[in-house]
């Protein structure tokens, strides 16, 4: 029996991977915190709260 090993990371929003993503769910855009709007969903636009409206969501490259 083959075993199925699983190689892609688990993630919780993309911001996970995009360049400004600094951990524990923060960003160089938001000084409290990504939203839950952002974090469920794509950060392709500035949203209100965001201190800078030219950082928005940029994959920092291959996750592999």
């Amino acid at each position: 029996m083959k075993k199925k090993i699983d190689t892609l990371p688990k993630l919780n929003s993309n911001c996970e991977i995009c360049q400004w993503y600094t951990g524990n769910k923060r960003c160089f855009a938001f000084s409290r915190g990504i939203p839950d709007s952002v974090w469920k969903g794509i950060h392709d636009k500035p949203v209100k709260g965001q201190l800078n409206k030219d950082i928005l969501y940029s994959p920092k490259g291959n996750i592999l």
